[in-house]
């Protein structure tokens, strides 16, 4: 019997994970998105391009291991209540975001919320990871609408959950009217031009903050100052 070499067995390994988590795109999975989209070009080459920014963002990663790739060691998590606050206040309570793609996994047990901010040059990817579930509302033109804020901290159940939603909302209990998303773990980075993970700039770190003083007529300003925990530093 053929022996096989240490190296050649990691890579296999590496086939056998690959292949159960859908990274790896066979005949028959580019012959089920061509029946999918009826084999037209255009639908195909835009169910590609939609893909494009997961891609290149790394390989997906299971619920208790870091994302592959060079450019994740900007993968951040946010685990307690002020963790999730800080995250939240950090990008202005989501205020003036849209949610630009929704894209579940199963075999990863995953829900990835792509957000993009309305002067388009900062994208955040929420991955919600173990025992996901979502709340999603027909009917609602996702593309249009830019958020005026979103609820995030610990459900009921002790999941993470981050609810899409305008108006303050129990967290504990989420509204049926309302987009949710929820799950074990909360996974995030900020994504660069080319769709990778990219360090938080430092002009996000430390706010400088403008405030109308109604009485004074003049801006107050307030300094902020985050601390978020990148996943490299659990390592």
């Amino acid at each position: 019997m053929k022996q096989i070499t240490n190296i050649e067995y990691e890579k296999y390994q590496q086939y056998l994970s690959d292949k159960l988590h859908g990274r790896i795109l066979t005949p028959g999975a580019i012959r089920f998105i061509c029946e999918a989209n009826g084999y037209d070009a255009a639908r195909i080459g835009w169910h590609f391009l939609e893909l494009l920014p997961t891609a290149l963002a790394g390989r997906s990663p299971d619920a208790d291991e870091l994302p592959g790739g060079a450019s994740c060691k900007y993968w951040l998590c946010a685990e307690s209540e002020a963790e999730l606050n800080e995250f939240s206040d950090m990008f202005w309570g989501f205020h003036d975001f849209r949610i630009e793609r929704i894209e579940y996994s199963a075999a990863a047990d995953r829900i990835d919320v792509l957000l993009e901010y309305d002067t388009h040059d900062i994208r955040i990817l929420l991955r919600l990871l173990g025992s996901v579930a979502m709340n999603f509302v027909p009917g609602q033109d996702y593309a249009a609408n830019w958020l005026m804020g979103a609820s995030m901290g610990i459900g009921a159940t002790g999941q993470i959950v981050w609810v899409g939603a305008d108006d303050a909302v129990d967290i504990k209990a989420p509204p049926a009217d309302a987009l949710w998303v929820s799950g074990n773990k909360l996974h995030y980075a900020l994504l660069g031009d080319d769709g990778r993970p990219r360090e938080i700039p430092e002009e996000i770190l430390h706010q400088e903050r403008h405030a109308l003083n109604y009485i004074t007529g003049e801006y107050d300003i307030t300094e902020k100052d985050f601390h978020p925990r990148y996943l490299s530093a659990m390592k």
